[in-house]
């Protein structure tokens, strides 16, 4: 239980080409020099509640956990590491990771967080399984203030050349049963608007997803959800305003996806643009205007 322990810095930290990837907090990995280094299944059961993180290359990093609580943490300016040759990583207020043969994650609870100033995305969730969905049945992202995630990848070159950052939230593979709800998201564009799938939230892969009650706005898009995402209650109950696209739907396999009750108004391209062959339910939403939408 890490609470009102840690006021974490570590500059300076992550020049291009020079520093390896370092972590505020990292569970479910031992680290150890003299032998190979291994992932360790079980470290559960964990609080971590406010706490400052700053300057690291991950705010907080999990491994194959669960009953995990991150509470009322302030986490930003966080940059990409340099690792092996062309292997890049960071960027990441809070990321949790899995290993492909362990489905055994689930139960987060973060919560009241405030995280913003991160390279690449407020939060990532990039848990796969090697059959079936990894079940996140329980675990909600709620309450956070998520803004300001934006930077230039590129500029590490390697695998990242070209690339830029600018995620608040981003989740891909085969995650289900998340819900994401009460949020603010904002300020997520990319520096110089030649990265076309930048947003608030980014979601690929993902079973039983709830978008519910959040406030999304001044981001490039507001909501991406891409292929990948089937059976899902939907978007919800949220704002989504000042946005370049209040909700965009790639191409590629979505099915059963239900965007309802919601207020989206004043996007400057589109409230929903669908570049999918799918049928998208989005009636009983305010656009703005008593004839429907436009924009």
């Amino acid at each position: 239980h890490l609470q009102t322990a840690l006021d974490i810095f570590e500059p300076p930290y992550n020049t291009p080409g020079t520093q390896q990837q370092h972590w505020g907090i990292f569970l479910g990995f031992r680290f150890n020099p003299s032998t190979q280094n291994q992932f360790i299944s079980g470290v559960d059961n964990v609080q971590i509640k406010n706490n400052i993180i700053s300057h690291c290359s991950h705010g907080i990093h999990f491994y194959n956990n669960q009953n995990i609580t991150v509470e009322g943490n302030q986490i930003y300016d966080m940059s990409l590491g340099f690792g092996a040759p062309d292997v890049y990583s960071g960027g990441k207020g809070i990321a949790v990771y899995n290993t492909e043969d362990d489905n055994t994650v689930g139960n987060y609870t973060i919560k009241g967080n405030y995280i913003y100033e991160c390279e690449f995305a407020g939060i990532v969730l990039d848990v796969n399984g090697t059959e079936d969905w990894v079940n996140l049945t329980g675990s909600s992202i709620e309450g956070n203030y998520i803004h300001d995630n934006v930077g230039d990848l590129g500029a590490w070159g390697g695998i990242y050349a070209g690339l830029k950052g600018g995620f608040g939230i981003r989740g891909w593979h085969q995650v289900q049963g998340l819900n994401i709800k009460g949020n603010k998201i904002y300020n997520h564009r990319s520096i110089d608007d030649s990265y076309p799938y930048i947003g608030g939230i980014r979601i690929n892969g993902t079973k039983d997803l709830l978008v519910d009650g959040n406030e999304i706005y001044n981001n490039e898009r507001g909501i991406y959800l891409g292929a990948g995402i089937t059976d899902s209650p939907g978007v919800t109950g949220n704002e989504i305003y000042g946005n370049d696209y209040g909700i965009y739907i790639n191409t590629g396999t979505i099915s059963n996806v239900e965007i309802n009750n919601n207020q989206i108004t004043n996007n400057s391209l589109y409230g929903v643009y669908n570049e999918s062959t799918t049928f998208i339910d989005a009636t009983s939403t305010w656009w703005g205007h008593l004839t429907g939408p436009t924009a």
